[in-house]
């Protein structure tokens, strides 16, 4: 179970390339937003992407990588652990702005 203050489970994922991505990769380096969605292509996901897309220099100058997977979010500093934990997303069109916050207040 994701628990805030507590470590990241660990994951290896392939992204669009194939390439395997691991939190490990990240470790010390930079801190991981990875937001889950449910359903591709619907419009409550796609806004949610777009989003996090639109403010994907906002999260870089916060040295935040940005992954996406299925519905729910988890910031993880770059320690590998849990800073924040979004385990059901609300309104899609304006989480992105809401974990945003969240990175400026817990890594700004």
């Amino acid at each position: 179970m994701i628990q805030e203050g507590k470590p990241a489970p660990a994951f290896t994922l392939p992204d669009q390339d194939g390439k395997l991505v691991s939190l490990a990769d990240f470790e010390g380096k930079q801190a991981v937003l990875l937001y889950f969605y449910p359903k591709d292509d619907t419009p409550g996901c796609t806004k949610e992407a777009c989003g996090f897309r639109d403010e994907e220099q906002a999260f870089e100058k916060l040295g935040v990588a940005v992954l996406g997977v299925i519905r729910s979010s988890v910031l993880i500093g770059k320690d590998g652990t849990v800073l924040r934990h979004w385990p059901r997303v609300a309104k899609a069109d304006e989480h992105p702005a809401e974990v945003l916050a969240a990175a400026q207040e817990l890594l700004g």
